[in-house]
Parts: structure tokens; sequence; C-alpha cells
């Protein structure tokens, strides 16, 4: 199973960082020829990127499903309310939404209550995702 994630710079290009759709589809077609494979299982946005509308975001990651590159979009580090937006992106527009989530967590950075907040979103969504955060 391939698991990767995206969103960290890769370079110094303009498409080489970020969760643009064109960014992603660069990335994911890099990996994919770097791999040797034709798809990646969970493909995880890891930043959440202030410069790219959510939406864009969703929708990129919805083609690259419906395109047979990705089987599922993933997340990992992004805040509660951003986790919820996208979701209701992708509800309302009928897109892929996230089906694995790894909650934003660190000991300098430790959020209170946020895997309450994440659960919180994932069941007003009846969203059948996978908290990797949830023991």
């Amino acid at each position: 199973m391939i698991t990767l994630k995206t969103g960290l710079p890769m370079g110094s290009g303009i498409h080489e960082k970020g969760s643009s759709r064109r960014h992603l589809f660069f990335a994911v077609e890099k990996s994919l020829n770097r791999l040797k494979t034709d798809r990646i299982v969970f493909y995880f946005i890891h930043r959440f990127d202030e410069s790219t509308d959510i939406e864009e975001t969703v929708r990129a990651l919805d083609d690259l499903q419906r395109k047979g590159k990705i089987l599922y979009p993933a997340v990992s580090n992004w805040a509660a309310w951003q986790i919820a937006k996208a979701l209701g992106i992708s509800e309302r527009k009928s897109l892929a939404g996230f089906k694995l989530i790894q909650p934003m967590y660190n000991l300098v950075k430790l959020q209170a209550n946020l895997q309450t907040k994440i659960q919180r979103v994932l069941r007003y969504y009846n969203n059948n995702c996978k908290d990797l955060g949830d023991n």
C-alpha cells in the first residue's frame, strides 16, 4: 500500500509546494513516475495552504481520484475548522471527501480538545472517515 503526503516544499519551483490543483497534479505524477506505480492508496494533504482556496484543493483531490491516480484523499495537520470546511464542500458539491485524518499534534503545540472537535466534525458530516488520532 502506497501512502504519500504533499504540501511541504519539494524544490524551489513555483509548482513544488502548496495544495493548488497544479501542484497536486504535478506532485502526484512525479511521485507515480519515481515509484514506478500507477496509483497511490492514501494521498495526504500534509499542511494547510493559506494561499489556495480549500475548494480548489478538494476538487483537485476529487479529480485525482476519478482519474484513478489516488484511491482515497486524506489530510494531516489541519485544524478542525479546516477539515469541517473541506468536508462541507465535498458534501455540497458531491466531491470525494477525506477518508483518513491524521490530527495536528505535537508536544510543543498541543491543542486542547482537538480530538473531540475533529470527532464532532466527522459525526456532523456523517463521514465514515478514519481518524488516526482516535485510539
